[in-house]
């Protein structure tokens, strides 16, 4: 499969200020490995935001295929490890699941700490860039085209801000990120359109 190698948008620092920003969407900051995912008849490439290609560590996600109604899209997601305990994303398992270099051992690793992908935004879709889209337009192509499975879910976001931070907070996670619902999506650039607020 050759692949364009596309390198993903990065937020800028935010304020608690900001989350009462109109025309914005709020997500729930996500502690994993950036990944832009792609599938191509059934094939799927993972590139880290190194430029490296990973699906090779992760076996269990050459399936979501099966959840994805296109023949070929492009997305971004975060890949997470879930502590089956807490429930959370586990930097620790991740790490594990990074660091694995045998077939037999990447195995073994991806039946007892399966990665998820989570899925914010989809960039290309049966062949057609999306990029220049607005945010709030590709969220509906993005709900229209991917389906939530054992492998993959697509992201929770809320035009809430307040509540927002109410909720990751309860849950003991990073932050909010903030994005303007009208933006582009601007490959490699790090862009005030996008705002990481962490707790």
């Amino acid at each position: 499969m050759q692949i364009e190698k596309i390198k993903p948008m990065l937020a800028q620092p935010g304020k608690v200020e900001d989350l009462k920003r109109s025309g914005f969407i709020f997500e729930p900051k996500i502690d994993g490995t950036r990944a832009i995912v792609y599938v191509v008849n059934k094939a799927i490439r993972i590139l880290n935001r190194k430029g490296e290609w990973i699906e090779y560590k992760y076996p269990e996600l050459y399936n979501i295929w099966a959840t994805i109604k296109a023949n070929s899209c492009v997305l971004d997601a975060e890949l997470v490890v879930f502590d089956k305990g807490t429930k959370k994303p586990s930097s620790d398992l991740l790490t594990q699941r990074e660091n694995q270099k045998t077939k037999m051992s990447i195995e073994v690793l991806s039946k007892k700490a399966r990665a998820t992908l989570i899925i914010f935004d989809i960039l290309q879709l049966e062949g057609e860039d999306l990029t220049s889209k607005a945010l709030h337009e590709r969220k509906n192509l993005l709900d229209q085209t991917v389906f939530d499975s054992a492998w993959m879910k697509k992201i929770y976001w809320t035009q809430r801000g307040e509540d927002m931070l109410t909720a990751v907070k309860k849950q003991g996670m990073g932050g909010v990120i903030a994005k303007d619902s009208h933006s582009p999506y601007l490959a490699g650039e790090r862009s005030d359109s996008w705002l990481k607020i962490k707790m």
